[in-house]
Formats: structure tokens, C-alpha cells, sequence
């Protein structure tokens, strides 16, 4: 197949944004999509399965949009993971057609049991075995590619979809989305990630603006904004709404009208400006005070004031309904369901709920038995009490924490179902060299269990039987590293 086979304006992307020495991985990479496509072509049924992170609800969007287009008839079934349960499953369904979306990389071992069936995986996660067998294995790992910065599992499913049609290049911010809540976006986008957002711009569908990264700009009033947000962590502010209040006024920002808290949206160019510079002195205490400069992500056809109209905000909805048993509520907000957005919207609100929650039973029992603080890493015992949905979340969240020290790792364990627990592992700081996914994989091994993630954030089923041994291998790791 010659290069030829991509358009001149994919080339172009592909040399303005790759690094030289990577450019023909990433030409072989779309290539394969290319070769791959016929996969779909003149077909009538085919059975998607999903991940159900905002990721794999933005993966789901993408392949089941692209395949209405091409007049196939779709089911959907999204997962937490492929265990032995959801193959057994899968062996019985009609379709003799399955494609795996966001997930499938880390368990080809149980999916080449569905020896019946014609196997697609569109995923990003590491392989879990180099021989796929008969299986159609589209990643980014086997042509060098990294999975975990530079391409996501929606990134992965719209180069497939374009690739297919290039008509698709319209979806292209729903790989940004899903990117985003697979937390790839630091301060820009690197690699594969960097060519999909210049399509989604060309599209029209996306905005890009340089700012103040607030998450809730959109949505919430500036008081609470700044008040709740502990990643701003402004010196003698955050936590206080007087605090806050007194802060405002000392810098002549109308934060009020007719009684009613603005949003940060609504402020004015130079009180927004006046703002910014007082947020970077009041941190200045931090080593890099200027982080939270950065790029804002707005979706152009949705309504100003709308928690769909930030990238960001619209992939903590969508986590929120996987999260919330609600998936497809997402999957079909994702896809333009008007009515469909307003319901995951709400879900969203008792998702915010059931966190809040969660972090004020951590901060309850932080000095009992439930939270075990063991210096390099702090485990949270959320079983019986957290919903396995919620508990990495709940880990995200503590490893943001100003009191918990740099390079702690956290580990929070909750119900899966009646025979596994859930693992998810995290660590505070960004500016770190760990691998989380392969100390979480090393973890497993020694308790017979099943890990899989990324290397900023990976996690883990455990037989329940087994949870004795891995907690004494989590001690054994962690002392080793």
C-alpha cells in the first residue's frame, strides 16, 4: 500500500504535527485503519462492546455514529471489563460480528475464546499478548505509538471511522472528549491527539482559546468556583467563601447582578484579566504558580452556560453516567439526542452527589483503620461502603489533596460484585516516573488477578478469595520501589 492511499491534507497534518522520526509509524498506523475497514463494509448486524469511561463512551459514540451511516444495524454492550462472564455472554449473541471499543487489548487471551465470531479491537490499552491469533488488532502500541499520552481509545476509534469515510472527520471532538477524560490533555495535546484537534477545528465543531483552566467556568458562580476548587489551591481563598467574597472585592469584581452570583463566564474581559493575576500571586508558594494557564476546549453547538459546552466539563458528565449505570444515556448524548443530554445532565448532578459523599466519608475516617496511611502510600478500604464505580474517582481526588505528599501512591479498594474487588491506583504529582499500570500488573501477578490501565492511572479486579495476598503484595511492591 503506497502513501498515496492518505490524502495530501492528512499528510500535511501528519508532518506538521508528528516528530520527523515518528512519521512513519503513524502513516502505517492509519494505514492499517485502511486495511481494516472492510470489516464493516457489507455488513448488516454488528455488535459493539464498550468501555464505559468517558472515553469508551466517546469510542462508543464515534463506531456506532459511523456505523448508522454505512446502514448497519447495531447492539451495544458496555462493560466495566472483559472477564469470563461477559465471554460467555458474547459466545450467544446472534451477531456473528463483534467490534471492541476502548477496551479488548488487555484481555485478548479471553476474547480468542469467541472463536465463532470475527473480532475487531479499537483500543489503546497495552496488549496483553503479542499473538493475536485471528483477532483484528488495531492499536497504537504495535507501530510504536504511545497509548497512554499520545492517543486515546476514542482516538484510536475515530482514526478507524475516518479512515473508513472521511466524511467522519466531523467526529473528531468526541475523540478530543474522550481524550480529555482519559486525562491526555496536559496544558496542549502531544502525537496522534494533536492531528485529531486540528481536524476537529477544521470541522468547525470545536474552539480552542488560551486562558485560565477553571473547571466549572460554564456552569457554576464564581464564589463557589473559586472556593471548591482545590486544584487552584490560592493561598488563604480556596475553602473559604468569605474568603473568596473578600477577594473579589478587593480586586472591583462585580460578582454580583440583581442578587444573583455570576459565573466566571459572565465576569469581563479585564476583571477575568485582573482575576488571572491575582490567582498567580496568590500561588505564588507553588513551584509553578502559572499552571493554571492553559487551553480551553469549547464545543460550538452547544448552548452558552451548558455543562456540554466545555470539553472538559463534558467529559466528567459522561464519566459520571457510566459510572451511574447510565451509559447509554451518554453514548446517546454523544450522538445528539437532545432530550438524551438534558437526562445525562441530571444523572450528572446526583453523580456530583454520591462523590461528595464519598470524599466526606474519606475525610471522616482518615485517622481510622478504613484509611491506612503507611507513609509512601495510602490505601483506602472503601469496601461495603464506596460503590466500585465511584472509588477511583475517590482515589483521583485524594492524590489531588494538598496535605497528601508528593509521589504518594493511593490505593482504594470497593465491591466489584459478589466473587471480585476493584483496585484503582493513583499518585500525587504529575512530575513522577512511575509506570502505574506495570506496579499494579506487578501486584496481580502475585494474587492471581487481572490489571490493566495506563501509566498515570491503572487499577485492578481481585478475586475476592485472593485480597489477603494482595495486600501483602502491595506491601512487598511498594517496599521494593
Amino acid at each position: 500500500m503506497q502513501q498515496e492511499t492518505l490524502s495530501k491534507e492528512l499528510l500535511e497534518l501528519i508532518k506538521k504535527n508528528i516528530e520527523e522520526n515518528k512519521q512513519n509509524n503513524v502513516i502505517s498506523f492509519l494505514k492499517k485503519a485502511k486495511e481494516y475497514s472492510s470489516f464493516v463494509k457489507n455488513e448488516t448486524n454488528i455488535m459493539v462492546v464498550s468501555h464505559l469511561d468517558a472515553d469508551g463512551l466517546t469510542s462508543a459514540a464515534i463506531i456506532l455514529k459511523t456505523l448508522q451511516r454505512e446502514g448497519i444495524i447495531y447492539n451495544l454492550r458496555v462493560v466495566q471489563t472483559v472477564d469470563q462472564k461477559v465471554v460467555d455472554e458474547l459466545k450467544n449473541v446472534s451477531e456473528k460480528k463483534i467490534i471492541f471499543v476502548d477496551i479488548g487489548s488487555g484481555q485478548l487471551e479471553l476474547i480468542k475464546q469467541l472463536e465463532d465470531k470475527e473480532i475487531l479491537i479499537l483500543d489503546h490499552h497495552e496488549p496483553s499478548v503479542k499473538d493475536y491469533g485471528g483477532i483484528l488488532h488495531y492499536n497504537p502500541h504495535d507501530f510504536d505509538l504511545d497509548g497512554s499520552n499520545e492517543i486515546s481509545g476514542a482516538g484510536t476509534t475515530y482514526f478507524y471511522s475516518r479512515m473508513l469515510n472521511e466524511k467522519n472527520t466531523d467526529l473528531a471532538y468526541l475523540a478530543i472528549i474522550g481524550a480529555i477524560g482519559d486525562v491526555q490533555e496536559h496544558n496542549g495535546f502531544i502525537g496522534l491527539n494533536k492531528i485529531i484537534l486540528d481536524e476537529a477545528v477544521q470541522s468547525g465543531k470545536l474552539k480552542v482559546k488560551k486562558g485560565v483552566k477553571l473547571f466549572g467556568a460554564q456552569t457554576k458562580n464564581i464564589v463557589s468556583l473559586l472556593t471548591y476548587n482545590q486544584d487552584l489551591a490560592l493561598k488563604g481563598i480556596t475553602g473559604s467563601e468569605q474568603a473568596v467574597i473578600n477577594f473579589l472585592k478587593e480586586l472591583n469584581i462585580q460578582y454580583e447582578e440583581e442578587g444573583r452570583i455570576k459565573k466566571y463566564i459572565d465576569l469581563k474581559e479585564e476583571e477575568r484579566q485582573r482575576l488571572i493575576s491575582a490567582m498567580i500571586i496568590k500561588r505564588s508558594h507553588l513551584e509553578n504558580p502559572n499552571e493554571i494557564i492553559g487551553y480551553y476546549y469549547s464545543l460550538t453547538e452547544e448552548k452558552r452556560g451548558s455543562p456540554l459546552k466545555d470539553a472538559r466539563e463534558y467529559a466528567t458528565l459522561l464519566n459520571a453516567c457510566g459510572r451511574m449505570d447510565a451509559a447509554s444515556i451518554g453514548i446517546a448524548a454523544c450522538m445528539g439526542n437532545e432530550e438524551m443530554k438534558r437526562k445525562a445532565i441530571a444523572v450528572q448532578k446526583e453523580y456530583k452527589r454520591a462523590i461528595g459523599q464519598a470524599i466526606n466519608w474519606y475525610k471522616q475516617n482518615k485517622n481510622t483503620e478504613k484509611i491506612k496511611n503507611e507513609g509512601k502510600y495510602i490505601i483506602i478500604d472503601g469496601r461495603n461502603i464506596i460503590k466500585a464505580e465511584i472509588i477511583g474517582t475517590l482515589a483521583s481526588i485524594v492524590s489531588r489533596m494538598e496535605e497528601i505528599k508528593e509521589n504518594t501512591f493511593i490505593i482504594s479498594i470497593a465491591d466489584a460484585d459478589e466473587e471480585n474487588y476493584k483496585v484503582s491506583i493513583r499518585i500525587k504529582g504529575e512530575q513522577n516516573n512511575y509506570d502505574l499500570r506495570s506496579i499494579m500488573t506487578k501486584i496481580a501477578e502475585k494474587s492471581n488477578s487481572q490489571a490493566g490501565g495506563h501509566t498515570n492511572a491503572a487499577g485492578a479486579l481481585v478475586p475476592k478469595k485472593n485480597i489477603e495476598e494482595f495486600l501483602k503484595a502491595i506491601k512487598k511492591i511498594m517496599e521494593e520501589i
